[in-house]
């Protein structure tokens, strides 16, 4: 039952990330939004464009949701990492660290542990990692934004409070593997 409690929890999560970083008030008008399909490391978005991302290790299963996002869990980890895509020319003048920002809206207790920026594909983009609490259970978030092409791309991972070494391992292997051209 508290495994079932667990996953519900992540789910919530993973939803409540995704239903904000889709509204549109918060960046006006876009084109496109979310991600279409996955295949062989490869993110389809729009057009016949993908983004490639890296390879998860054993344990990682893909996760089916209705949200236009690629996600994937380990049972064990009690963990989701997953990616989005939003493509249009509403991101063109935001920041990737204030777009961070609007992810974590509405989440509850919200406590930044550690900011800093990164490199992905030649591409400045920033890094937050986080604890906030969904549905009354506390959670700690890495979240990793990056603009290129005129597409904003989203990775999150999503654990218990305290998560093995191994997570944030297995997140830096799937962002640090995105490429778009």
């Amino acid at each position: 039952m508290g495994e079932k409690r667990r996953v519900r929890g992540a789910f919530i999560l993973l939803s409540t990330l995704v239903v904000l970083s889709l509204v549109g008030c918060l960046f006006g008008p876009v084109r496109y939004r979310g991600v279409k399909s996955y295949r062989d490391g490869q993110v389809f978005i729009r057009h016949g464009k993908s983004y490639q991302i890296g390879t998860l290790p054993e344990g990682w299963r893909g996760l089916d949701t209705r949200a236009r996002v690629i996600a994937f869990y380990h049972p064990e980890l009690r963990s989701t990492i997953f990616t989005d895509a939003f493509c249009g020319s509403a991101f063109e003048d935001v920041q990737s660290k204030d777009l961070l920002g609007r992810m974590a809206l509405g989440l509850e207790h919200v406590r930044i542990l550690e900011e800093s920026p990164v490199e992905l594909d030649g591409r400045g983009g920033h890094m937050k990692r986080l604890t906030a609490n969904v549905d009354g259970v506390a959670h700690e978030l890495r979240l990793v934004t990056v603009k290129k092409g005129g597409c904003v791309f989203d990775f999150a991972a999503v654990s218990p409070l305290s998560p093995a070494p191994q997570v944030a391992h297995d997140f830096e292997i799937f962002y640090r593997g995105f490429h778009y051209e």
